[in-house]
């Protein structure tokens, strides 16, 4: 009996210790499976935290590109940067019809090596150009006039009737001398209109109106708000001190110049090229300069083909101004190819000077000195202050409404599988 009892007895106790050893293979095997959810949830929220990281990084690809754009001569450019915990490469290629519009294809890389791509389209915005805008103050000689055309092809399309100075307060606009200003579509005026531009409830007053100056209501007239100015950004990096173009150095379509001083000399004009249709594309500095002189961008030091070519049909214009200047003067679009961006260089005119151009210079001094005997400009002109103390003859370029300029908007952003 007592080896039974002792048996007996001990049975409860070798039956606990299996049902331990049950439980804790259980439970062990649980705390396994539940390590092993908890470490494939960590893997995986890094690799979703590594996913987000290179998607910000390639859109941060797709940024760079579009501040790169307007400072980049050819149709196509690629770039590979580091940023935070990453890295992109992206290729930005302009469009083969529109010039205006740019693909961009991004590859962000996050450190652990994760890619994302994502595609998006940079659309040039539209140059908010006036003929003429002076946002300070203007002293005009009697000579100084301002029409407009679409071409030169007769007198129809060479007098439109669009030469619009704008001004920010006609109080600041001053006509000087007795002279009459007679521009080539008006016997009596120097302007086709004037228009003030403001913002508020209290406008200022309008530019004096008359023989030699602008004409009377309502060509003379107020539109609000305030035109829009915005001081153009320059190009990434430090300028070269001077740049000068001339016959034996010219421009070419799609180049950047980006100097202090920049000379435009008699015989400077953009010559076309096959890599690229956008303007040449001139930045200065603040602190910098521009000189202009002598025949500079002229269609008539194109070639006789690239005469074909950029100005269509101007062997049949008929169009004759009071300078005698060539019908193929008011070829449309040309001054298009070649504009001058920046924030307050002072702009001199030295010498007789016939330019074809853009200047978007809303902080600077336009200087037109008694010296300089006769300017004649066909384009778009935007100046904080203008002193024209000679003749001059501005005539506005129509086809400049459709002028881009160097900011540009996203569009069509989309993901694709990074390859």
């Amino acid at each position: 009996m007592t080896s039974l009892s002792r048996l007996l007895r001990r049975r409860p106790e070798d039956g606990s210790i299996i049902l331990f050893l049950a439980v804790s293979v259980i439970a062990g095997t649980l705390v396994v499976a539940l390590m092993g959810e908890v470490l494939f949830g960590i893997s995986l929220s890094a690799r979703s935290g590594a996913s987000a990281n290179a998607l910000q990084v390639a859109d941060a690809g797709i940024n760079d590109a579009v501040q790169q754009i307007p400072y980049v001569a050819g149709t196509s450019f690629s770039r590979t940067a580091s940023v935070g915990n990453g890295t992109y490469s992206y290729t930005a290629t302009e469009d083969s019809t529109y010039s205006y519009v740019w693909h961009i294809d991004s590859v962000g890389t996050d450190v652990t090596g994760v890619k994302r791509q994502v595609k998006a389209d940079a659309t040039a915005s539209a140059e908010d150009l006036l003929p003429i805008y002076i946002n300070g103050t203007g002293s005009l000689s009697a000579g100084v006039t301002l029409d407009s055309f679409t071409s030169g092809l007769d007198t129809a399309t060479g007098c439109t009737g669009q030469g619009i100075l704008g001004v920010s307060d006609g109080s600041n606009l001053n006509f000087t001398g007795s002279g009459v200003g007679n521009s080539n579509c008006d016997s009596s005026y120097s302007m086709d209109k004037c228009a003030v531009y403001y913002s508020g409830s209290s406008p200022p007053p309008l530019p004096a109106q008359g023989t030699a100056k602008c004409p009377p209501s309502p060509q003379t007239y107020y539109v609000s708000p305030a035109f829009p100015l915005s001081n153009p950004a320059s190009p990434p990096g430090s300028p070269q001190s001077s740049y000068t173009c001339s016959a034996s150095n010219p421009l070419t379509f799609g180049s950047i110049e980006y100097a202090t001083t920049v000379n435009l000399a008699n015989g400077c004009y953009v010559e076309p090229s096959s890599s690229s249709s956008g303007p040449a594309v001139i930045y200065l500095p603040s602190s910098g300069s521009l000189t202009i002189s002598g025949t500079v961008n002229s269609p008539t030091s194109l070639s006789s083909a690239d005469q074909t070519t950029y100005c269509p049909g101007y062997a049949n214009w008929t169009y004759s101004d009071l300078n005698s200047n060539p019908a193929i003067s008011y070829c449309p679009d040309w001054s298009g190819k070649l504009i001058v961006y920046t924030a307050g260089a002072s702009i001199n005119i030295s010498g007789h000077t016939l330019f074809w151009g853009v200047i978007n210079a809303p902080s600077s001094t336009f200087n037109i000195p008694a010296s300089a005997n006769h300017l004649q400009m066909w384009g778009s002109l935007v100046v904080g202050s203008m002193n024209a103390g000679a003749q001059a003859n501005f005539h506005y370029d129509q086809s400049l409404a459709n002028l881009t300029q160097s900011s540009y908007t996203l569009s069509n952003w989309r993901e694709e599988p990074a390859g």
